[in-house]
């Protein structure tokens, strides 16, 4: 998905769809206990402004913390502050893309 995306016309390109792309390719590569590969395919995604992250991105970026915190990975350095730079993230997003009670996925 990232590789059609880039192949598109910069304005024809969908936001939306290359981030939730980039969350999706980040788990992949969390599960394959590649932290780095995983770190720098979000680097774009953080950039974001918060009214831009779109609930669906929000929602893939705290299944990728969930993932930060199960085993290998979990006690890893990288995996920790990954997480943390996660959590950052979503708590600043999730409550206005989510509703009121999102805020507990943030913190999840």
């Amino acid at each position: 998905m990232l590789e059609l995306q880039a192949a598109l016309p910069e304005a024809q390109r969908i936001p939306r769809i290359e981030a939730e792309a980039r969350a999706d390719l980040a788990a992949a590569l969390i599960l394959g206990g590649e932290l780095d590969g995983a770190a720098e395919v979000l680097t774009p995604i953080t950039t974001l402004a918060p009214e831009r992250r779109a609930a669906g991105l929000v929602e893939r970026i705290v299944h990728v913390g969930r993932l930060l915190s199960t085993e290998p990975v979990r006690t890893s350095p990288g995996a920790i502050a990954l997480k943390e730079s996660l959590e950052e993230y979503t708590r600043v997003a999730a409550p206005r893309q989510l509703g009121g009670g999102a805020a507990r996925l943030a913190l999840e």
